[in-house]
């Protein structure tokens, strides 16, 4: 499920070529590895060079930037055997909260994409 927001003035900036900071863990003992790069350049950097091991990158969000809010949603399959249309009315109810709520505090309005 991808959520657009509804807010035209964000979407330039969203798209930019401005540079913007990524970050992975190299160890386990906290080092990280930094990278700089417009969104373009490093989304093709993760989908095309980056194994699906080692996917666990963060983008550092510099302070009044606009940025993307992504969810990152699991959980254990065995323990919570969900049917595929109860996945989907999860989903709904959490994207009709995350809405409200935006809207509500934000006045920014959340479509489905």
């Amino acid at each position: 499920m991808g959520i657009r927001v509804v807010q035209d003035d964000l979407l330039p900036a969203l798209w930019s070529m401005e540079p913007r900071i990524f970050s992975c863990e190299t160890s386990k003992t906290g080092k990280r590895k930094y990278i700089v790069a417009n969104f373009g350049r490093f989304c093709d950097h993760y989908w095309r060079k980056v194994d699906v091991s080692n996917r666990h990158y963060y983008e550092l969000i510099r302070e009044n930037t606009p940025c993307r809010l992504y969810f990152d949603l699991e959980y254990c399959r065995i323990s919570n055997s969900l049917q595929p249309l109860e996945e989907y009315e999860l989903l709904h109810e959490l994207f009709e909260e995350l809405s409200c709520d935006f809207q509500t505090r934000y006045s920014i309005t959340l479509e489905r994409s």
